[in-house]
């Protein structure tokens, strides 16, 4: 039974990765080694989330509209999307306890995002599917390890 109290709250054993600064980033499942890649718009709401700096769909939905100029009902649908994804891939999970602030992340203004796109979540079972834009995955996998020359 939903109370409207809802929080959400990050798993604990995912690592998070920002790639390009406010662009794109990782999160890997340290439970079951899985990678997800985040276009701009999940970045930055996996980063309010991690932070605790807004954990409710209407928090995030405002924070979404006012980094990417969107109206409050698109940001609200696409955050509602990118919620639904992330408890499926359960990287994430509700609560009706206060949420405590964690790691402080520096937020984009809006000149520095990228056009905007709906948040995106690429899951990928190793770093050598991992597919990011730009042709970044090679860059990736040789950093983590996961590819080489």
């Amino acid at each position: 039974m939903t109370t409207g109290k809802q929080q959400f709250v990050t798993k604990e054993q995912a690592s998070f990765t920002e790639l390009i600064d406010h662009q794109e980033s990782i999160i890997l499942d340290l439970e079951n080694l899985h990678y997800y890649s985040l276009n701009a718009a999940a970045t930055l709401l996996w980063k309010h989330l991690r932070s605790g700096s807004a954990t409710t769909i209407e928090a995030l939905s405002s924070q979404l509209a006012a980094a990417f100029d969107l109206s409050f009902e698109v940001a609200q649908q696409d955050t509602r999307q990118f919620i639904a994804e992330l408890v499926r891939e359960h990287l994430l999970s509700e609560t009706e306890e206060k949420v405590l602030g964690r790691t402080a992340f520096s937020f984009p203004s809006s000149t520095e995002l990228p056009a905007y796109e709906p948040p995106c979540v690429k899951s990928s079972n190793s770093v050598l599917e991992l597919n990011l834009a730009g042709g970044a995955s090679t860059a990736a996998s040789g950093a983590l390890g996961g590819g080489g020359t």
